[in-house]
């Protein structure tokens, strides 16, 4: 999928990024059986976002799934007019967390025109009138009918991040890493392959 990197072959086990310890850590445990465990504490402490399924390698690529499966990913958005853009219209989509989407896809009008958002989750486009947008990006394929079809900005919220589960959830493995997918060449974060007794938490022993 990427050609970023040298390639190796892939090694089960742990992988974690704990830049700040337990109150900012992902971990992923990657058994030889093709079944993970993945586990996320966040930076208001306590955990956790507990996710556990089972994984599919193609070349550098896996795939993970979830065991549970929900029918449907909880979205939200507002919509107003602002002074700040008045020839265009600003989307914004973004997680719970308050973490941007980068790379989203968002089709408006039954792909009359799509713009993708930044590394800031924004994007903006030139157009008279809104009736529905479609956010599209990894695991993520939500269609909204805009109540208001003169607005001006328009914020996306996806409970993704902080989600209980994974569906198509996509890493990519480099010598003894996993990168978070977000598209071709761009990724959000790396894991780093560790021991077991080097994990300072006990959820994964």
């Amino acid at each position: 999928m990427s050609n970023t990197g040298c390639k190796s072959a892939f090694q089960p086990g742990l992988y974690e990024n704990c830049p700040r310890g337990f109150f900012d850590c992902h971990q992923v445990l990657l058994n030889s059986d093709s079944t993970f465990k993945s586990i996320k504490s966040f930076h208001i402490g306590g955990c956790c976002s507990i996710i556990e399924g089972y994984y599919k390698i193609k070349a550098d690529t896996l795939i993970l799934n979830s065991y549970s499966q929900p029918k449907e990913t909880k979205v939200e958005y507002e919509s107003y007019i602002s002074n700040s853009f008045p020839d265009s219209v600003e989307f914004k989509v973004f997680e719970y967390d308050g973490e941007p989407i980068i790379g989203a896809t968002i089709r408006i009008n039954n792909d009359e025109i799509y713009v993708s958002t930044n590394e800031f989750g924004i994007a903006r486009t030139n157009i008279d009138s809104i009736g529905s947008i479609q956010v599209t990006h990894v695991g993520i394929d939500e269609e909204i009918e805009i109540d208001n079809p003169f607005s001006s900005k328009i914020n996306v919220t996806i409970d993704w991040f902080n989600k209980t589960y994974y569906r198509d959830e996509i890493f990519i493995y480099r010598k003894n890493r996993v990168f978070s997918y977000y598209s071709k060449n761009e990724f959000r974060y790396k894991l780093k392959k560790v021991s077991l007794k080097e994990t300072k938490f006990n959820e994964l022993r």
